[in-house]
């Protein structure tokens, strides 16, 4: 399981050949993730400036009807220091390569099929936390925010809203060491916005998702061993 906690897109200079005026490439890094960038065309390619060097090791990106992705990592003196060929078989997803040190800026090749114009929510780069794994019994749950009322003769109106994804994950037998690892990730972000990705070796059924998180209340320790709870709901 994958966390990512520190977006340095956030802090980057976005822009793109070829954007839609209403859609920026400035919006790749705004909290909501369906304020999107879009193109005027089927490709595009985006650069993410950084004012000075970064080490990263993942790259998400979610909300995305791109067929194709291709992420070029560069230096301060535009040596290519790696590319990656990203999987777009989801909406959402993320890839995972080994640690590269010194990215100053970033090249982002989206592309789609003809029958829309290019467009993509959020990308995320940094370092991934790799965080205890969950007690395997869990699965997807919904939250339900559609609104509804109805009358006392039963005429009933519906106001639909796609349900966002969540998960109430347990955690069991954790070092006390990695607890508090953990703890302190959680605890330097708050509730703000992260990155989840709960089996990043295979995303066909748990996608990686940007989220929101809340630690539960039931902790429990057994010698040096902590159990403990985190609730995860989508963020759009």
């Amino acid at each position: 399981m994958k966390v990512l906690f520190d977006n340095k897109v956030k802090d980057a200079t976005i822009t793109a050949l070829a954007p839609d005026a209403n859609y920026p490439a400035s919006n790749l890094a705004h909290i909501f993730a369906k304020v999107k960038y879009k193109g005027v065309g089927f490709s595009d390619t985006i650069t993410c400036l950084f004012e000075d060097d970064r080490s990263v090791d993942s790259f998400w990106y979610t909300y995305t009807n791109a067929t194709a992705m291709e992420v070029r990592l560069y230096s301060s003196a535009s040596v290519l220091l790696d590319t990656i060929t990203v999987d777009c078989s989801y909406d959402s997803g993320a890839e995972y390569f080994t640690q590269i040190d010194g990215v100053r800026w970033i090249e982002i090749d989206v592309s789609c099929g003809v029958s829309s114009d290019i467009y993509l929510g959020s990308v995320a780069l940094g370092l991934a936390y790799s965080h205890p794994l969950p007690v395997a019994v869990f699965d997807r749950a919904i939250k339900d925010n559609s609104g509804k009322s109805e009358s006392l003769d039963g005429q009933t109106a519906v106001h639909y809203i796609k349900p966002l994804t969540a998960y109430q994950l347990r955690f069991a037998g954790v070092l006390r060491e990695d607890y508090h690892e953990t703890i302190s990730k959680y605890e330097s972000s708050g509730r703000s916005h992260i990155w989840l990705d709960i089996t990043e070796e295979a995303h066909d059924i748990y996608k990686p998702m940007y989220c929101t998180s809340e630690i539960g209340s039931n902790i429990t320790s057994s010698g040096h061993r902590i159990a403990f709870e985190i609730n995860y709901t989508e963020a759009r």
